[in-house]
């Protein structure tokens, strides 16, 4: 028994130990295999996403109705959009390694202070004069954002340029038509008032002369005031068919 029986129980005992063991190393080993294929395929899924993701925002970032510009903390010009070259007639590889500044022109003291120190970390949006390839110079619309790493630091700006020459040829006709408007009326032998929501708005001098009232009088004026008492009906019921 000690010397045959013995020494080989313990011999199949260990063996049974041994394969056992073994077992449960192939297992573990098998387990860590699938979890690491797991890992592997959802970690390629994640990057599939993430890249469908950017190339989707590249994509919309080429199409947008907007010159979008990307650049490091000194300025320099990483990124620079398809609207970016039809505005400002530069492509992406001649403005590559060229500072913002120097390629859009600016010449507006409010850019300059955006577009560095303090006010380019915060964030600055506002109108500049921004110059094109060919040397000719025009009104935008300029936002200026922080590109944050994740510890916090600045890695760079974003800015999106709009041209505003459209609104602004507006706005200047819009004041002259105003300033037309302003003389005739100032200007005319006739009377003149606005009368709205039951008070008197304006008047000009005109009117003021007729009525021997002033500039003064206009915010306590009444319109009944005015008119007298038989013509008040008359006049109500013309404002009611007008209105």
């Amino acid at each position: 028994y000690f010397l045959l029986i013995k020494p080989m129980v313990r011999d199949l005992f260990a063996k049974a130990e041994a394969e056992r063991a073994l077992r449960e190393v192939q297992a573990s080993y098998e387990f860590l295999r699938q979890d690491a294929e797991e890992r592997i395929r959802a970690e390629a899924l994640e990057r599939t996403k993430a890249d469908a993701r950017i190339q989707f925002q590249a994509r919309i970032l080429a199409v947008v109705q907007q010159a979008v510009v990307a650049t490091g903390k000194g300025g320099v010009i990483l990124y620079w959009n398809r609207f970016a070259e039809w505005m400002f007639g530069w492509t992406e590889d001649e403005v590559r390694n060229q500072t913002l500044a120097k390629v859009t022109g600016f010449t507006s003291e409010a850019a300059r202070s955006g577009l560095s120190g303090f006010g380019a970390v915060k964030g600055w949006t506002g109108e500049v004069k921004a110059v094109r390839r060919d040397g000719s110079a025009f009104p935008a619309y300029l936002t200026c954002s922080t590109i944050w790493r994740g510890d916090g630091s600045v890695a760079g700006f974003v800015y999106t340029f709009m041209d505003i020459s459209e609104r602004k040829s507006a706005e200047a006709a819009i004041r002259d038509s105003e300033e037309k408007y302003s003389t005739v009326v100032e200007n005319s032998p006739t009377g003149i008032f606005i009368y709205r929501n039951g008070r008197l708005e304006f008047a000009n001098q005109r009117f003021f002369q007729m009525v021997g009232r002033s500039q003064n009088d206009l915010a306590a004026m009444d319109v009944a005031d005015i008119i007298h008492p038989d013509d008040w009906a008359m006049v109500r019921e013309m404002w009611r068919r007008r209105l």
